[in-house]
């Protein structure tokens, strides 16, 4: 279990594609690579966020998007330490890690979190272990369709929205379950207690009518409730996908629904 409470995302330093629907994109302008907590603060007064990516098997892996997004997105590719660099004026961005940007169904999960930049402000996150989807499963009739185990969307493929750069791929659905307190990403505007966590894709893409969701209960007693939160990259936020309640049975958690899908966490209010 993960608890998150709503804190700055790091301790301030006072010296300093792919699925994005995005029109415009720019370069960060840093140098790729930079070691996390060694970049010199720009004249803009910029905020920095710096990180490494890696593999599942701690891995670096390198030419990877690192980018924050808003009303245009700031993108930088790591180096082959898997290091990224980023700049951007201060506000609450998404932030986004894509592995192969030319392909949304690469088998990639794509990490998606809601970060807060700060103005003359240094963040480190990171090392972010991005995990490699459990299936890519194609959405070819209404009904559900468990993505991972312990996670089934009911889901219709009249109703899928398919990636900007992929427009014409037939529908598609996948996940991968795995845990939030060694994914290296920062929690921004949530409290509770994370019970489990899931990137579930095509990330960044909003079906026209909210999914039902069912997750397997990890333990929670019959009765019992928890939280759902989508990260949404079209509002730089946690979003809301409702209450689940524990089943009769005690089996499974149901009464949420995705409006959008991104990094989806089971959270336990405090």
């Amino acid at each position: 279990m993960f608890t998150a409470r709503l804190i700055p995302l790091v301790a301030l330093v006072a010296c300093t594609d792919g699925t994005s629907p995005k029109a415009n994109s720019v370069d960060s302008g840093s140098d790729v690579g930079t070691d996390p907590g060694t970049s010199d603060l720009p004249e803009s007064n910029k905020g920095n966020l710096v990180g490494t990516v890696t593999d599942p098997d701690g891995t670096p892996l390198a030419n990877v998007t690192a980018q924050l997004c808003s009303d245009v997105c700031i993108l930088n590719r790591t180096n082959d330490e898997g290091h990224f660099d980023l700049w951007a004026d201060e506000g609450t961005w998404a932030f986004e890690v894509v592995v192969d940007p030319t392909d949304p169904a690469s088998g990639w999960s794509t990490p998606l979190v809601p970060v807060q930049i700060y103005e003359a402000g240094s963040q480190s996150i990171g090392p972010i272990p991005v995990p490699m989807l459990d299936a890519i499963v194609p959405l070819t009739e209404a009904g559900p369709v468990e993505l991972t185990p312990g996670f089934t969307l009911t889901a219709d493929p009249t109703e899928w929205d398919a990636p900007v750069l992929t427009p014409s791929a037939d529908p598609w659905l996948g996940a991968v379950g795995f845990d939030f307190a060694t994914s290296g990403l920062p929690v921004y505007g949530l409290e509770g207690t994370i019970l489990a966590a899931w990137s579930v894709a095509p990330t960044g893409t909003h079906p026209t009518q909210a999914w039902p969701l069912t997750l397997a209960n990890p333990g929670l007693e019959p009765g019992a409730t928890a939280a759902v939160w989508v990260s949404d990259y079209a509002t730089q936020a946690w979003e809301p996908a409702g209450t689940v309640t524990v089943s009769a049975d005690g089996s499974v958690l149901e009464g949420a629904a995705l409006s959008t899908l991104g990094l989806v966490l089971l959270v336990q209010p405090e």
